[in-house]
């Protein structure tokens, strides 16, 4: 027998050392390349949980490290909050349905120019007690941003099923960039959403379909000034939600504004430097000569009794005169020329929280 000859043991030994080492060596590859896949897929979005961060007591921050796809999400049809919901638990939750609220809210914005000359965009978000994030993006193909997030719509933060220092919590906050409310780009324009009592509006003519707050998202990538996101909301269908309408706020740093609103199949734009929540367009069948609140008024008559011009504390200050007070979760000024944003929340205006794009490196 060969195998019994002198010096096979050794050969043996060394054989099945030498085969030892190669299936180590090809595990340990194949590994690596299940890790570096694993990375490729999830690393973006687990960086993004990592950068979850609380500022304060009812405010936390994070960081997008990942790509959302934009585009997806503007050509995904959505013309629906229930459809909504199901786009991003197939996108990040694997389809596992995710308990998500549908609330309602307030609001009030407006525009103003500082004595320097820069231009400030102002904005509340009222509504019930509820935590706030705000979500820095940087996409490859679009324009950086910061927007604001309510945490109430992943059923997170104070009151909810989850708090938002949970891992739980973190991983719904992965999909914020897709739910902003408020925000600046860093080409100075900035949008905000308000809700107006009259009927949805669900347009049908034969564009592609687009929930209101999709088309945030989409403002804040894509548009530089206020005539390119008018020209942007013109390629789509809107549709609204919760048995109510909104108008959108957007302002840029030439010092231009104006509220986009929307009846039956028709966009109407008004140039506009203050709104809260009630139509201005005397075009829409819902206008009301009569339907604008206090909140309005005062707007109007500080921006006129001072020219449109207010320092980013006197703008702070008119947000806090025309708040709800206990309902209003958070009050911005964007300052659309230098990419920064004060925020002050739960009507709390003695704390003040200033953000620019370092904060989220």
């Amino acid at each position: 027998n060969p195998f019994n000859q002198p010096g096979v043991e050794d050969y043996k030994k060394n054989m099945f050392a030498l085969l030892g080492k190669k299936a180590v060596i090809i595990l340990s590859v194949i590994l690596v390349i299940l890790i570096a896949a694993f990375f490729i897929m999830f690393g973006g979005k687990l960086r993004t949980m990592a950068s979850v961060a609380e500022v304060s007591d009812g405010l936390y921050k994070i960081t997008c490290h990942y790509d959302y796809k934009c585009d997806d999400y503007l050509n995904a049809g959505i013309n629906n909050i229930d459809d909504l919901v199901e786009w991003i638990t197939d996108q990040y939750f694997f389809g596992i349905p995710v308990e998500m609220n549908k609330a309602d809210f307030g609001c009030s914005a407006f525009s103003a120019e500082t004595p320097e000359g820069k231009h400030l965009f102002g904005r509340n978000f009222d509504y019930d007690e509820t935590d706030a994030l705000i979500v820095y993006t940087e996409p490859d193909d679009g324009y950086a941003s910061m927007g604001m997030v309510d945490l109430e719509f992943f059923n997170v933060g104070d009151g909810n099923v989850l708090s938002a220092d949970s891992i739980a919590a973190k991983g719904l906050m992965v999909a914020a960039p897709y739910v902003c409310l408020d925000g600046v780009n860093e080409k100075g324009l900035g949008t905000g959403i308000l809700q107006l009592d009259i009927d949805e509006v669900h347009q049908d003519n034969g564009k592609t379909d687009i929930l209101i707050y999709t088309a945030i998202r989409g403002i804040l990538d894509k548009c530089a000034t206020v005539d390119e996101a008018i020209e942007f909301l013109s390629y789509y269908d809107i549709h609204t939600a919760l048995d109510v309408s909104y108008h959108l706020f957007i302002a840029d740093k030439s010092g231009r504004s104006v509220v986009v609103e929307w009846g039956g199949n028709e966009m109407y734009v008004v140039e506009e430097n203050g709104c809260t929540n009630s139509v201005l367009s005397t075009e829409n069948e819902f206008y009301d000569p009569d339907g604008n609140c206090n909140r309005y008024d005062i707007i109007k008559e500080r921006l006129e009794n001072n020219n449109n011009i207010l320092t980013g504390e006197e703008a702070m200050k008119l947000a806090a005169d025309v708040s709800h007070k206990k309902q209003t979760e958070w009050s911005c000024v964007f300052n659309l020329d230098d990419f920064y944003v004060d925020v002050c929340v739960d009507a709390d205006y003695s704390e003040k929280y200033s953000f620019t794009q370092k904060d989220f490196k």
